[in-house]
C-alpha cells in the first residue's frame, strides 16, 4: 500500500518503526527476518502471492472485521471468480500443521528428562560434605562455612533461607538449660548431620583465621563473595569449569551482609553435580531448591 508523505498513516507508520528499532533487539531482528524468509519460500512454493511483492491480506484483529464468516486464526484458502487463489489466517494454524507441532510436542516430552526439586537424603548430604573435605578447588572458609550451613538446615529442618538469616545470637553452643533446640554428636555414619562439630569448627576458624569478633547481631553465615558465577551445568567433577574465573580457592566472606537463598542453591548445585549427584533413582535430573534440606531432614 503507497501512501503520500504528507498522509497522518504514513507519519503513524515511520514513528512506529523508529520505535520498534529502538526496543526490539538485534537477536529478535534476526529470528523474526528469518521467519519472514521461511514464510514467503512456502508462499512461492506453494503457488501464493509473494509477500515480499504483493501485500498480504490484512488479518482481521477482531470478530467485527471478519470477512466471510472465516475465523482470523484459521488458514482459509479462497479461489476467485478468475481463477486466482487468495490465502487468509494464519498458516501455522491449519489442522496439518496444529497435528505435526503435536506430534513433536510429544515426542520432546518423551525424550526430555525432567529435573525435580529433591530432598537431600542423609546420603546426598554425606557425599557433599565428604567431597567439601577432600576436593582441592575448595578454601577453608567455603569448607567450613558450607558444611555448617547444609548440616544445620538438614538437622535442624530448616529451609535455606531461615539458616542464612540467623544470626550469631541466635545460636548458643554448649548450653545446658531446657527449652533449648539442641544439637547433639551423633553415631560416625550420620556424622554429616552433625551440626554442633561443624558449627563449634566454623565460629572457631572465624575467631582464630579471619579475625572476626563475633556480636549476637553478626549473621551466623554471612555473604560468600569470590564465588564463580556461571550455574550448574558443567562437566561432572569438574568444578575449574564451572566459570572463567576459576574455582571456588579464592572465596571470601562479607560480614555484615546475608547469604541469598538463590546463590547459595545456585552453588550447592554446582557442588552436588561435581560430586557425583545429579540423577534420581527414576533417573530424574536433580535440582537442589530452598526446601531440601526441610525435606530431607524430615525424610531422615
Amino acid at each position: 500500500m503507497d501512501l503520500p508523505e504528507t498522509s497522518r498513516l504514513y507519519g503513524a507508520a515511520i514513528a512506529a518503526a523508529k520505535f520498534a528499532d529502538q526496543r526490539v533487539e538485534s537477536r529478535m531482528r534476526v529470528d523474526y527476518t528469518g521467519s519472514l524468509r521461511r514464510f514467503t519460500a512456502f508462499c512461492i512454493a506453494e503457488g501464493y502471492p509473494d509477500p515480499m511483492k504483493q501485500r498480504f491480506v490484512q488479518l482481521p484483529g477482531s470478530p467485527e472485521m471478519l470477512s466471510g464468516g472465516h475465523p482470523h486464526d484459521r488458514w482459509v484458502i479462497e479461489t476467485q471468480a478468475d481463477g486466482s487463489i487468495v490465502p487468509r489466517g494464519n498458516p501455522t494454524r491449519s489442522a496439518a500443521i496444529t497435528q505435526i507441532l503435536a506430534g513433536l510436542s510429544k515426542a520432546k516430552k518423551r525424550e526430555r528428562t525432567p529435573k525435580r526439586a529433591s530432598p537431600m537424603s542423609l546420603a546426598m548430604l554425606t557425599r557433599v560434605i565428604t567431597f567439601l573435605e577432600t576436593d582441592s578447588d575448595f578454601n577453608e572458609t567455603m569448607r567450613l562455612w558450607f558444611s555448617a550451613v547444609c548440616s544445620l538446615a538438614f538437622y535442624g529442618m530448616r529451609r535455606i533461607k531461615e539458616v542464612l538469616l540467623m544470626k550469631k545470637g541466635d545460636i548458643q553452643l554448649g548450653l545446658r538449660r531446657n527449652r533449648t533446640y539442641s544439637l547433639h554428636h551423633l553415631p560416625k555414619e550420620e556424622q554429616a548431620t552433625e551440626a554442633l562439630t561443624y558449627l563449634e569448627r566454623w565460629f572457631k576458624y572465624a575467631c582464630t583465621r579471619l579475625n572476626h569478633k563475633w556480636d549476637s547481631g553478626d549473621y551466623a553465615f554471612p555473604a560468600l563473595i569470590k564465588v564463580p558465577r556461571g550455574g550448574a551445568k558443567r562437566p561432572k567433577n569438574s568444578l575449574a569449569s564451572a566459570s572463567p574465573n576459576g574455582t571456588f580457592g579464592n572465596v571470601g566472606v562479607k560480614w555484615g551482609a546475608p547469604m541469598s537463598d538463590s546463590n547459595f542453591t545456585q552453588i550447592l548445585n554446582i557442588v552436588a553435580n561435581a560430586a557425583g549427584i545429579s540423577k534420581n533413582l527414576l533417573g530424574d535430573d536433580i535440582w537442589f531448591t530452598s526446601h531440601c534440606f526441610r525435606r530431607g531432614g524430615a525424610h531422615w
